[in-house]
């Protein structure tokens, strides 16, 4: 919530608040043509820096000013404490409605982050980061190599040998486990390199995860 309320003070501190606004009923059929042209794979010219089209503008119109203050009004209304204190308007808004739309807006926030994040990708990722991320608009690729780290979580680690199934054998760990004192790339063990029993030329040593998961 306290995102939220950054974003929006900066949305109004700014005027960006205007370009979310649709100041004219063409709006809604302009929005359901660009949807068609969305759902038959024929994308749209893109000129969201600049300005967004009628399906851009009524997507963020939604989740600005109707689905993200719903969310927080119909969230804090499920807590007994503050629906109780509020008399007519608890009644009026009890738990149970205030969990039903609470429901309704998380789908509607989940179907947007699907579409925002898959238009994002083919819409030529490489620009659309750079803006994003490094807030350049050219062809280089500094919005990935800001986006790349920033959004890594896990960090999958491959043998140099096929398992007993002929697969290469792999295991994946998470980053911040990974960046614990007790885990390390082992080359040595008793001052001598690796043995073949224990993985040479390179063993993964995690003390917090069960052996399987130490590659070798």
């Amino acid at each position: 919530m306290i995102n939220g309320i950054a974003h929006c003070v900066l949305l109004f501190t700014s005027g960006q608040w205007l370009r979310l606004v649709p100041t004219s009923w063409d709006v809604f059929p302009n929005g359901v043509s660009t949807a068609v042209h969305y759902l038959s794979l024929t994308l749209a010219v893109d000129q969201s820096w600049t300005r967004y089209n009628s399906l851009q503008q009524l997507a963020y119109f939604i989740t600005v000013f109707i689905a993200a203050p719903k969310s927080i009004v119909t969230g804090l209304m499920q807590n007994p404490a503050i629906s109780n204190r509020l008399d007519w308007f608890g009644r009026l808004l009890n738990q149970q409605k205030a969990r039903s739309l609470h429901f309704i807006a998380l789908w509607w926030f989940l179907l947007f982050i699907m579409a925002h994040v898959t238009l994002v990708f083919i819409t030529d990722a490489r620009v659309n980061l750079n803006m994003m991320w490094a807030g350049v608009h050219d062809n280089s690729w500094s919005g990935v190599a800001i986006f790349a780290p920033a959004e890594a979580r896990y960090a999958v680690l491959y043998s140099l040998a096929d398992g007993a199934d002929g697969d290469r054998c792999h295991d994946t760990h998470s980053l911040a486990n990974r960046r614990r004192a007790l885990t390390i790339l082992a080359y040595e063990m008793n001052g001598a390199p690796v043995s073949v029993l224990h993985g040479p030329p390179l063993r993964l040593r995690c003390e917090n995860e069960v052996g399987f998961k130490m590659v070798k």
